[in-house]
């Protein structure tokens, strides 16, 4: 079969057994295209979701903020996500870190 980028033949999805090794690279790690697109399938169908799981718990976790609290209750999926971005781009992301640590007392320790 010719590929029609490179001109050059191919094998036709040979099984990597039945080919000769390679001599240089990393050895594969899927057999086929196809098992690996699987497995890319399979780690996106994965990753949506966990955050569709993390979605739910920031949709249903109480915020101290009254304002963000309102915006969840009462708003659709792109207004929420919108309240939840500036809320933790606001203090936490966006928060610079003091340059000096200050300095505890020996003789009384943080609290437990």
């Amino acid at each position: 079969m010719e590929n029609k980028v490179s001109g050059r033949n191919s094998d036709g999805g040979v099984p990597v057994e039945d080919k000769k090794p390679r001599g240089r690279g990393r050895p594969r790690k899927w057999a086929t295209a196809r098992e690996r697109k699987q497995a890319a399938a399979a780690r996106q169908r994965e990753r949506v979701r966990h955050l569709e799981a993390l979605y739910l718990a920031l949709v249903n976790a109480r915020w101290e903020d009254p304002e963000l609290q309102r915006a969840i209750a009462s708003g659709q999926d792109d207004e929420i996500l919108a309240a939840l971005t500036s809320h933790f781009r606001q203090r936490h992301w966006m928060q610079r870190k003091p340059d000096v640590q200050a300095v505890r007392d020996p003789t009384n320790p943080p609290p437990r």
